[in-house]
C-alpha cells in the first residue's frame, strides 16, 4: 500500500530503484473485501483515478474452482480486470495465482516463469505480494 501511496502522489517510493511511472495501477486483492482496501487507501490519503481495485472475494461470479490451477485463476482475473498496456498489476497475495507447492523450488520457478510470460505478452508489470509475517513455520 505504501508503494501505491508513493505512486499516486508522485513521490519517491521506499524502493528508490523502482520507477513508478505507470499509466494505471490495477490492485487485485485475493483475501480481503474491496471496501477494506479503500478504507486503508483513505487512511494513506490515496485517491487516484488511475488506480483500479478488484477483490476476488467480492466477485461472486468468480468460481472457487478456478483456484485449483492458479494459471486459470490468473487468466480469468485478467479477463475481469483488463490490465491496460504499460500498467502495473499488483497481486495481493501472489500464491492464489500460482500453481504447485509454494515451498518447492521447481513449482515456484515454473509459476514465476508463467507469470513473467503473461506479463510480457500483455505488456504489463506484475508485482506479487507475500505476507511473510502471517506465515506459521
Amino acid at each position: 500500500m505504501q508503494l501505491i501511496s508513493a505512486w499516486s502522489k508522485g513521490v519517491p517510493s521506499l524502493l528508490p530503484a523502482v520507477e513508478l511511472d505507470y499509466a494505471r495501477v490495477h490492485y487485485v486483492v485475493a483475501d480481503r473485501a474491496e471496501a477494506d482496501i479503500y478504507q486503508h487507501l483513505k487512511r494513506l490519503d490515496v485517491s487516484d483515478s488511475r488506480l483500479d481495485v478488484y477483490s476476488v472475494i467480492d466477485d461472486l461470479t468468480f468460481p472457487i474452482e478456478w483456484f485449483i490451477d492458479g494459471r486459470v485463476a490468473f487468466r480469468r482475473m485478467c479477463e475481469r480486470v483488463k490490465p491496460v498496456d504499460g500498467s502495473l498489476l499488483i497481486l495481493d497475495t501472489l500464491p492464489p495465482f500460482t500453481s504447485g507447492n509454494l515451498i518447492g523450488y521447481r513449482d515456484v520457478m515454473i509459476s514465476l516463469m508463467e507469470l513473467q510470460r503473461e506479463a510480457k505478452a500483455r505488456n504489463i508489470t506484475i508485482l506479487g505480494v507475500h505476507h511473510a509475517g502471517k506465515s506459521r513455520t
